[in-house]
């Protein structure tokens, strides 16, 4: 045996120890912090609080919309105004039968499970199983700890966002109608989610126009009946809605901008508020409209023709990566995202970093996920730093979107 293959194979099992190890780092972290998220309940799991009361209220017969119903209901404590349709509510009202710690925990042990199915569909069913530690560690830190603020808000996102997963892994497959189920399944709570019917336009054959009409019916006809069935609850979550956006847009536009909702639509905003500022008079509202307008069009456009110079003949390889990019597409478009919501740009990101055969990988995805610091005020660059660290989820998607269409179209035909 030469001297560097004896040496590789010694260092073969202590590679593999220090791995397990790692990973068993990495569980008794995940298990410490759903500990205490669970044992805290009156700091943790805001969303959950809002979610329990609304159900109580709507079994009970009261509007789960008005806000003093709720907050009497919880003792006083504050309750968000609920702002998801009345049939949505069915599915949360079995959570009321059973007392608030109660549910709490069992709400938390329910998102947990749905995380873990996201992993395992990640790894077989998109990755073939090729997730490693470095993959592991990028998820519990990726995106300014986007799983851990969603374990922590308590939102209902990450179990829809199964629910889109597994239409997307029915996408991959070429099972359209599974595909629209799930989709539109998803879209119960927020309507946001009906985005990827866009994915049906990417088919091939003539039936890919009927899947589309039948999307966009059972879309219709999912939120049709919540308000058929509940017209004046309807109304009432309408108003809700439009108080919540008013609530986030008023408190991004400010100046110390608002980190827990990282969306290009805000930092628009943001960067034209300071640039009023700067010239010390408002620009024209329609300014930031146009330019979100321009920036919106110019994505689309660039990943269209990404797509449309996709060489890879694996019809399965081709799909996937046309999920990847409707997810980083989503981020970037949708005009309003929390923090916990960008979990959906875990694998992409993972997937676009590791098709990249020019670069280093794992460094450039340690790089790319590593938290945005909470630095000192630097002088002339402290509006530079704020609108990072604020916004350091988004501009990661920017990058791994500019990264992945880059390389599908100039570097794909060397791939295949």
């Amino acid at each position: 045996m030469e001297k560097n293959e004896y040496a590789e194979a010694q260092r073969g099992p202590w590679r593999r120890r220090a791995a397990r190890g790692f990973t068993v780092l990495l569980a008794l972290y995940v298990f410490a912090m759903v500990a205490k998220v669970a044992l805290e309940i009156d700091v943790f799991q805001v969303n959950f609080r809002l979610y329990y009361y609304a159900a109580l209220a709507f079994n009970r017969g009261l509007n789960p919309y008005d806000s003093e119903v709720t907050r009497e209901l919880a003792g006083g404590k504050f309750v968000l105004p609920c702002a998801y349709p009345p049939l949505s509510l069915n599915l949360l009202r079995p959570f009321a039968l059973l007392d608030y710690a109660s549910s709490y925990r069992c709400f938390l042990l329910l998102k947990c499970a749905a995380l873990a199915l996201c992993l395992w569909l990640w790894q077989r069913k998109f990755l073939d199983g090729g997730i490693d530690n470095v993959f592991l560690f990028v998820c519990l830190i990726g995106f300014n700890y986007a799983i851990f603020y969603d374990l922590q808000a308590g939102n209902v996102s990450s179990l829809a966002q199964t629910v889109l997963w597994l239409g997307l892994y029915a996408y991959t497959r070429g099972r359209l109608g599974w595909f629209v189920v799930c989709t539109v399944a998803a879209s119960i709570f927020k309507f946001t989610p009906a985005f990827f019917l866009v994915l049906l336009l990417m088919t091939d054959g003539r039936k890919k126009w009927l899947w589309c009409a039948v999307g966009l019916a059972a879309f219709a006809l999912l939120h049709g009946a919540s308000y058929a069935l509940y017209p004046d609850l309807t109304r009432a979550f309408l108003e809700n809605t439009g108080k919540v956006q008013g609530m986030v847009s008023a408190s991004s536009a400010l100046a110390e901008n608002f980190p827990g909702a990282p969306a290009t639509w805000p930092l628009i905003k943001t960067l034209f508020i300071r640039a009023g500022e700067r010239l010390g008079t408002p620009l024209p509202n329609t300014l930031p409209v146009l330019a979100f307008a321009v920036l919106v069009l110019a994505v689309f456009g660039v990943t269209w023709l990404a797509l449309t110079r996709s060489a890879e003949p694996d019809s399965r390889r081709r799909n996937i990566l046309f999920v990847v990019l409707a997810c980083l597409v989503y981020l970037l478009v949708t005009p309003r995202l929390m923090l916990y919501e960008y979990v959906l740009g875990l694998l992409p990101a993972y997937y676009v970093v590791r098709r990249l055969r020019y670069v280093n990988a794992a460094f450039l995805l340690v790089v790319l996920m590593v938290p945005a610091p909470i630095t000192g005020r630097a002088p002339a660059f402290n509006f530079l730093i704020e609108t990072c660290t604020n916004y350091y989820p988004l501009l990661v998607v920017y990058v791994v979107w500019a990264l992945c269409v880059y390389d599908v179209i100039f570097h794909e035909g060397r791939h295949s």
